[in-house]
């Protein structure tokens, strides 16, 4: 009994020794520390992805969007912030795969509240205030976490940033437009996921996010991108305006937009080559409904409506696939888009000049088509022989046709000169018989029509040749 029991002490012991307690993972960053004391290339190294401001995935409302909203800072994890400097009814989007969030802001005296929200759900609010951080400096004081979680589904989440008016300095906040107002400022740096990558498109597919779309994934599809910069296009007023092009942020390709400035007579036109055709357009609040027209004829409409309201005027959000094609007649097309008003957003859109008016609001971002075109299927071959073989079957049976045309009015002429007809109302050919003059002038007349016949399918059937040799030299490179 007592060598059980020292037994059991010793293996007790023995256990106590070897066993360390298991110790949760910790957060590899965390509210409040700093962004210069963040070790940016372990983190990605660990399979984090840190995104900066001037991310273009990253979708901005007015005034984020503006150039002038672009300040340095060298607290900032890329040396860049992006601000709205008073204007709480600014936004910006960020569509990401993963469970892991963090947000970084810098911090000010006047910090407006910043509001977090994921798929459509409010998960935080927090303001970035600090008594002594400077007012007048446009990039404000240091850049900080602010937010953290890591308890998001592993999947697809759209981030939604918003703001509201803060009160945490308890003093007034003086504009140079000699107003005072609550504590509204808010200086974004960058954001940090974990999670699933997003899967490289293996084909085009409605609702994906253009920017997914990248060159070396076009090339491995066959496809190749026609932007909205391309002269290729032919804009209608007012897409043809200067101000019409704008930067488009939201991932759109090349990052420009067309906006149509809310016409909805406005209009864009290009030819393309190729059984295939995909349109990406930026989603928006008051978005217009889109008609595709191909070579006359409407294949398909669509509204790309944006779920996200903007506070003040309306803007771009993501660019997305919003319409695709893959079974056109392979050869020439000619596309048109045009708009009409759509009633998505069910209220008034409140324009600039006071007016208010329905969902009438389009960006265009480019259309993907074919990088190698199909050719028109051929059923037959067509050579030099079979031309030949065809011009010789339509002289014979032009021929055959003129020698039963002559026989016929051989017969005519026959019952003519019996006809009870007065001499003197007749009138005769100087030379030979009615008859044989008429068929000198027919034979006379079928052989210029054989000949002509003869010299126009002549023309054709080369011209065939040429464009069906040309047409194979072009499939093959």
């Amino acid at each position: 009994m007592k060598k059980i029991m020292l037994l059991s002490l010793i293996a007790m012991f023995l256990f106590g020794c070897l066993y360390i307690p298991a110790v949760a993972e910790r957060s590899p960053v965390f509210v409040g520390e700093l962004a210069t004391d963040l070790d940016v290339s372990s983190l990605r190294a660990s399979g984090y992805e840190v995104v900066d401001d001037r991310d273009s995935g990253i979708t901005y409302s007015w005034p984020y969007h503006l150039d002038a909203a672009k300040v340095a800072s060298e607290s900032a994890v890329e040396g860049t912030l992006t601000s709205q400097w008073g204007q709480v009814g600014a936004s910006f989007t960020y569509e990401f795969s993963g469970c892991f969030l963090a947000l970084l802001f810098a911090e000010h005296h006047f910090a407006a509240d910043i509001i977090i929200s994921v798929d459509g759900k409010e998960i935080g609010r927090t303001a970035p205030y600090k008594e002594d951080a400077p007012v007048e400096d446009l990039a404000g004081g240091q850049s900080r976490v602010v937010f953290v979680t890591d308890t998001l589904s592993d999947g697809d989440h759209k981030l939604t940033v918003t703001h509201a008016t803060a009160h945490n300095s308890g003093e007034d906040n003086l504009k140079p437009d000699g107003n005072t107002y609550y504590d509204n400022v808010a200086l974004f740096d960058a954001l940090i996921v974990k999670g699933k990558q997003s899967e490289v498109p293996v084909a085009l597919e409605v609702g994906k996010r253009t920017s997914l779309y990248t060159d070396e994934v076009l090339t491995g599809l066959n496809l190749v991108a026609m932007d909205d910069t391309s002269t290729e296009f032919v804009y209608t007023w007012p897409y043809d305006l200067e101000a019409a092009s704008i930067q488009g942020g939201g991932g759109a390709y090349g990052g420009t937009l067309h906006f149509n400035i809310g016409q909805v007579g406005a209009r864009v036109t290009c030819v393309f080559r190729g059984s295939t055709l995909a349109i990406a357009f930026a989603k928006t609040y008051f978005a217009c409904k889109v008609t595709v027209d191909v070579d006359g004829e409407i294949v398909g409409t669509f509204t790309p409506h944006a779920d996200v309201r903007p506070e003040t005027a309306d803007v771009p959000y993501q660019s997305e696939i919003c319409f695709v094609r893959t079974d056109l007649q392979p050869g020439l097309h000619i596309l048109t888009l045009t708009h009409d008003t759509a009633y998505e957003s069910g209220e008034d859109n409140l324009k600039p000049d006071g007016q208010k008016y329905y969902d009438n609001n389009a960006y265009f971002d480019c259309i993907f088509v074919q990088k190698e075109p199909d050719m028109p299927v051929l059923e037959t071959e067509t050579t030099l022989e079979t031309v030949l073989e065809t011009v010789l079957e339509t002289v014979e049976k032009t021929n055959a046709e003129t020698v039963l045309e002559t026989d016929s009015q051989t017969v005519s002429d026959t019952a003519e000169a019996t006809d009870p007809i007065p001499t003197e109302q007749k009138t005769f050919p100087t030379s030979g018989t009615g008859a044989e003059n008429d068929r000198a002038g027919g034979g006379c007349a079928s052989s210029l029509g054989t000949a002509g016949v003869l010299l126009c399918l002549l023309t054709v059937g080369c011209i065939i040749i040429l464009y069906r040799r040309r047409s194979a030299r072009h499939s093959a490179v």
